[in-house]
């Protein structure tokens, strides 16, 4: 999707977010999915200064299921959040995507104490395995697995609505191929994965229209995140309709008050999915009915 500009929002300042403070990371390639990608000093220390501690979506072996109050506490350094997908993760079009995008609003709300978010967005990536724009084929995807997160936040499909016509019937195997990537690269250390039903789009645009997001890939995506047993948002809802305040002018990229929205859900399924696990990133204050045992 082009890059779109907007002119310079000046409102929200309790942004106090600073261009260091979501990860967009931009570091050469890597030999091995085992390699630290070498980080600017605003970045967080590397792979091999960190405890060597692997939480699972389930049940985190260094943190008990019971007692995630004290998770960040027991990992030793705060919970790390890689966000991959397209323009809409990368946050194209919404003002400066370094304090804009939806992972830099994720860090502000999340707090810097407990989390660290990575932005690895790649404009114009799909799920689709047989363009050179997939995901998988891209360094963004790399990096993603280099940092080696704790909680995965998936979100593609918008841009595979240009390719429907002839990569549409290959979209729901494509997509699961992407988790199953995650999961096989991340194998030592699972993380929590979480996927996202990508926005609707207020007006048809680069060949992406909302009635492909709505009928096709919407029910697929829903069909990938239950086959694969993993947590699932939907953007889709509060993004659809009339609403043209969430939208810059081109009715696919999304505004600063669009990213913030998606932040917010985002935010809410980490701090609490309500499945009766105390997954990694809730706590007994987030999540009194997930996390019940040994809060103070």
């Amino acid at each position: 999707i082009p890059d779109r500009k907007t002119p310079k929002t000046t409102n929200k300042d309790q942004f106090k977010l600073g261009r260091e403070s979501v990860r967009d990371v931009r570091f050469p390639p890597t030999k091995s999915p085992t390699r630290s990608p070498t980080e600017s000093p605003s970045m967080s220390p590397s792979r091999s200064e960190l405890p060597s501690v692997s939480p699972t979506r389930t049940e985190p072996p260094s943190v008990s299921p019971t007692d995630n109050k004290n998770a960040v506490q027991q990992l030793g350094r705060p919970i790390k959040v890689a966000c991959a997908g397209g323009s809409l993760t990368r946050g194209e079009a919404g003002g400066n995507p370094r304090v804009f995008s939806y992972p830099n609003q994720l860090q502000f709300f999340l707090g810097e104490e407990d989390f660290k978010i990575y932005n690895f967005g790649r404009t114009g990536a799909t799920a689709a395995r047989y363009l050179e724009q997939s995901y998988v084929k891209q360094i963004q995807f790399q990096w993603s697995i280099d940092v080696q997160p704790d909680i995965y936040l998936l979100m593609l499909g918008t841009n595979d609505a240009k390719y429907w016509s002839s990569q549409g019937r290959n979209f729901q195997e494509s997509l699961k191929q992407v988790v199953n990537a995650v999961q096989n690269n991340l194998r030592e250390s699972p993380p929590r994965i979480i996927m996202a039903i990508p926005p609707g789009v207020y007006r048809d645009n680069f060949g992406i229209t909302n009635n492909i997001i709505r009928n096709e890939i919407r029910p697929q995506v829903q069909e990938v995140a239950g086959r694969k047993n993993i947590e699932l948002v939907n953007m889709y809802p509060p993004t659809s309709g009339n609403n043209p305040n969430l939208f810059v002018s081109d009715g696919v990229h999304l505004n600063k008050d669009g990213y913030e929205v998606l932040a917010q859900i985002w935010k809410r399924q980490i701090e609490c999915n309500n499945n009766g696990i105390c997954d990694i990133g809730e706590n007994c204050g987030s999540c009194p009915g997930d996390c019940f045992l040994n809060c103070s």
